[in-house]
């Protein structure tokens, strides 16, 4: 499935400087601190042995899917969902500002 997708990257220089949009003040007061938070976040993850294997499985679980013997599509489909609403909750009570993006 990945292998087939095929990803185009368009780049647009800005300047930091605009007195219109003010980059830089967007640049240090938002984005700079959310990816420091997000970094904040995978150490957390990365030292806690019980959040990384909650988010390993959920994780795995949306990979994989559940039941993989299709015993019950329902049943499957809910725990899917289980999986994916447990791996959001996991990455917002790290990055709560995720919720506003």
């Amino acid at each position: 499935q990945l292998d087939q997708q095929q990803m185009e990257i368009t780049i647009s220089r800005i300047c930091l400087h605009d007195p219109i949009y003010n980059h830089q003040y967007h640049w240090n007061a938002t984005l700079l601190p959310r990816i420091a938070s997000f970094v904040d976040a995978v150490y957390s993850i990365r030292r806690d042995d019980g959040k990384r294997y909650r988010l390993l499985m959920a994780m795995a679980q949306c990979e994989m899917g559940i039941g993989s013997l299709g015993t019950d599509l329902l049943k499957e489909g809910y725990e899917m969902e289980n999986a994916k609403k447990e791996t959001w909750k996991i990455l917002w009570e790290q990055c709560p500002w995720l919720l506003h993006c």
